[in-house]
């Protein structure tokens, strides 16, 4: 188990999108930092990362090197590269969960 399936079974509780950066907040008060690209699927068609908002995570699939998939409700699927031709700064993906060290993807 990776330390970023803690996240399963949580619900997110807002999201937040700045110029070069996404956050996904959950009820736990863990916050997950995407710097990477990513794709938000619901339904078969592309949605904003709002979408997520009040979903909960009922799985989350990494791929070494490629990829890490979360499913949540209703089918809608969060996506977010980890290849190296998928960088845009120095980490993919920061997250902090509290009382824990915080976790980077680089």
């Amino acid at each position: 188990m990776s330390f970023i399936n803690k996240l399963e079974g949580l619900r997110v509780s807002k999201t937040i999108s700045v110029q070069d950066y996404h956050q996904v907040y959950f009820d736990n008060e863990s916050i997950l930092t995407i710097y990477n690209i990513f794709s938000v699927v619901n339904n078969h068609s592309s949605s904003n990362i709002k979408v997520l908002e009040g979903l909960k995570v009922n799985s989350i699939l990494v791929v070494e090197d490629d990829h890490i998939e979360f499913e949540f409700d209703n089918n809608v699927r969060l996506n977010i590269k980890i290849d190296e031709e998928s960088f845009v700064g120095p980490e993919a993906l920061e997250l902090h969960i509290p009382n824990e060290p915080i976790m980077v993807w680089n």
